[in-house]
């Protein structure tokens, strides 16, 4: 028993073919150890104590953290430092913030006996920054961490598409493509000119998230060609093909009908110059 209550199994207890009972605690932590241990014989009802002082280590950084980290964008964040006893008060922070980082839900801190380790996954630019781990107040160990941002990149899209014109006014066409970072300034051609919405109420450019749209209003045949989206220098195109049937009954057509995808003509994608 430790202070009037029975231990659990985690410590060694051994039975000596002397009669002699023993009981091993390994790497001893004054926190969880200290105390009056009390060894009870059930057949005789015969108990002895002892009271266990453990004199603690002075706390020493064996390995503190690296002082550069340079990462790439959406790259796990992983800072370690290792102690020579398990510290009894750890704490991160980052710039000059004096809010503790054990608040912020989106990384991992982990406290295990000698080793403090954060960890950071899918990391971007607002990562960057001055990482300190504090121990029990008195020691710190600090690393300046760099994330590199990655450049803006092609998901998906645009496609080609084959526009079936039933009416006199046309229908909408939407070419749309996928980027892998949102919020991104993009350039969409027509025939080699670059298209201005401010001045052409037939154009419509629509940015959400990662989706980019060019929206092509009261479609005709003459909007038929090629269309290029450039992403600083890079491009990507896609062909329009406008098949002008004015005049055939569109009671059973619907916009399926009317916009389909041309899978024959395949996307390519160019570096400038």
């Amino acid at each position: 028993m430790k202070n009037g209550y029975k231990l659990s199994l985690k410590p060694k207890l051994d039975s000596l073919p002397t009669n002699e009972h023993r009981l091993a605690i390994e790497k001893a932590q004054k926190l969880d150890h200290e105390g009056i241990y009390t060894c009870i014989i059930d057949t005789n009802n015969i108990a002895t104590q002892c009271q266990v002082k453990i004199v603690e280590r002075e706390l020493q950084l064996i390995q503190p953290l690296p002082k550069q980290i340079r990462l790439n964008e959406h790259d796990t964040l992983t800072l370690i430092c290792e102690t020579n006893r398990r510290p009894k008060k750890v704490q991160w922070f980052k710039d000059q913030s004096n809010i503790p980082l054990e608040t912020n839900n989106s990384l991992m801190i982990i406290n295990a006996d000698e080793t403090c380790t954060l960890i950071i996954n899918n990391t971007n630019k607002f990562d960057s920054g001055t990482y300190t781990c504090r121990l029990e107040d008195r020691l710190i160990t600090i690393s300046d961490v760099k994330i590199q941002e990655s450049a803006p990149q092609f998901i998906d899209g645009p496609q080609s598409y084959l526009i079936w014109k039933r009416r006199e006014d046309g229908p909408v066409a939407n070419i749309s493509c996928t980027l892998n970072k949102a919020n991104v300034p993009v350039k969409w051609f027509h025939d080699d000119i670059e298209i201005q919405p401010g001045f052409n109420e037939k154009y419509e450019i629509v940015s959400e998230g990662t989706i980019q749209c060019l929206l092509i209003h009261d479609v005709q045949k003459e909007d038929s060609n090629k269309y290029v989206i450039s992403l600083g220098p890079v491009y990507r195109a896609c062909h329009l093909e406008v098949v002008d049937d004015t005049g055939v009954s569109t009671d059973e057509e619907g916009p399926d009908r009317l916009l389909q995808p041309l899978t024959s003509l395949q996307r390519q994608e160019i570096m400038e110059g």
